[in-house]
């Protein structure tokens, strides 16, 4: 794990409460439905949110804004929001690996 990966769980981990978690290959389209709706409510209670994007090389990065700017809209303005991208040759078009921590609850 690089160095930036770790601060980034240390500042979401540092909210005493309830962790959830989720890791999942979804299609891009898929975000809102098996992301989102199912942690509609922890996402509306966290103090800390990860969300980790591993994306194929075809990948459109306006796309992974859209998904972030999507889920900050179900968080409360004082949550902690962090994201990141990572390349990943092997995904196929639009699919993309998501890694959610939800922390503070």
């Amino acid at each position: 794990m690089k160095n930036e990966e770790l601060e980034d769980f240390n500042t979401v981990l540092k909210h005493k409460g309830k962790i959830e978690g989720i890791v999942l290959k979804i299609q891009e389209d898929e975000f809102m439905e098996k992301i989102i709706l199912p942690y509609q409510k922890s996402l509306s209670k966290a103090k800390g949110v990860l969300i980790k994007f591993d994306i194929g090389r075809n990948s459109n990065l306006y796309t992974i804004n859209e998904l972030m700017s999507l889920s900050c809209e179900y968080t409360s303005t004082d949550c902690e929001i962090i994201f990141s991208t990572n390349r990943i040759d092997d995904l196929k078009e639009k699919e993309i690996i998501c890694k959610a921590f939800i922390t503070g609850l």
